[in-house]
């Protein structure tokens, strides 16, 4: 799900104390307030088997900004299938340092989230624009997360390895409402149910006859949580 055999260099993450980013927090129902925050840049790329080789993705850009609260994460990408519908997965490794790779595989965030304490959630949904652009934003707060796939949840905002995963959910156009947002929504809405992993913690969504398939990823390695 998450192997990688390379990854571009990633930008230096910086400690600030921003009062933006608690009036962020607050249109995603957090409480507003000025707060030690940590922002780390990505590149996104190709996920890992869509294409022959990986490569970054022209033109796009990720972030994720974490408190002792949560975290904040947008993505804003390209070279999506116009028309189609997307879905973000929000991707918390707690341990990182338990993992054989760094940064993290699938094998770990699979096959081994007891000891890396990983886990995998919904984080948003978008259909691509005409010119192949979406953007994805999610705050997920410290603690439980909806829906989990293994019950790890966020435990730690600051020093967490996040991935997010861009789901390809196939086209929109025809669609009923009920079934777009459905797409949007879940890890299988519109997909072929052959072609799909079996995860009791996932919201599985409406089963259509797409082959569904990750097409980009983002991964933020952060530093040690800042002495407050």
């Amino acid at each position: 799900m998450l192997d990688r055999p390379c990854l571009p260099a990633l930008a230096a993450a910086t400690i600030l104390a921003l009062p933006a980013v608690g009036g962020e927090m607050a249109h995603y129902g957090a409480q507003p307030r000025a707060v030690e925050a940590q922002i780390v840049t990505a590149p996104v790329v190709t996920f890992p088997g869509f294409e022959d080789s990986q490569r970054q993705i022209d033109g796009a850009t990720a972030t994720l900004v974490s408190y002792d609260g949560g975290v904040l994460v947008d993505v804003a990408t390209a070279e999506l299938m116009p028309g189609h519908g997307y879905t973000m997965w929000f991707v918390p490794i707690n341990a990182p340092e338990a993992c054989a790779a760094a940064p993290c595989t699938s094998s770990d965030v699979v096959g081994n989230h007891e000891a890396v304490q990983s886990d995998v959630s919904y984080g948003a949904g978008a259909i691509a624009d005409a010119d192949g652009r979406a953007r994805f934003t999610t705050h997920r707060a410290a603690g439980d997360l909806v829906d989990p796939w293994f019950g790890h949840g966020l435990q730690k905002p600051m020093t967490a390895e996040v991935h997010v995963v861009i789901r390809d959910h196939g086209p929109m156009d025809g669609l009923s409402a009920a079934a777009v947002e459905d797409a949007l929504t879940s890890h299988a809405g519109q997909c072929d149910p052959g072609k799909l992993p079996d995860f009791d913690g996932a919201r599985i969504g409406m089963a259509g006859g797409y082959a569904c398939q990750n097409v980009q990823d983002a991964v933020f390695i952060q530093g040690a949580a800042p002495a407050l």
